[in-house]
């Protein structure tokens, strides 16, 4: 009997898990300053990508500041951010003419 409650508890918490935290990290506006766009909140899991470049910061301060976070403090996290469709775009035609992953 204490085997078979043994294995159930087990069985119960691995498939129960720990989750991770979910952060709000929306700004206080839902329009895209540069696009003038209503945007949409997404969940999304902390990025795993190294700092961009110089280039690439400017560029993304000036002509696409919504588009998907490269950096989130948490990496184990999930945050709920504010997206602008146009600034990913944006992105996606800026780093297919600068060679930037």
């Amino acid at each position: 009997m204490r085997k078979y409650l043994l294995t159930l508890l087990l069985a119960v918490g691995l498939t129960t898990g720990c989750k991770a935290p979910l952060y709000d990290a929306r700004g206080p506006d839902e329009f895209c300053q540069v696009h003038h766009a209503l945007m949409h909140a997404e969940q999304i899991p902390a990025p795993k990508q190294e700092m961009p470049s110089r280039e690439y910061l400017e560029a993304r301060a000036k002509f696409f500041p919504h588009a998907k976070p490269f950096y989130l403090p948490d990496p184990k996290g999930q945050y709920v951010v504010y997206i602008c469709d146009y600034c990913v775009h944006a992105e996606e035609i800026w780093k297919s003419h600068n060679d930037e992953k």
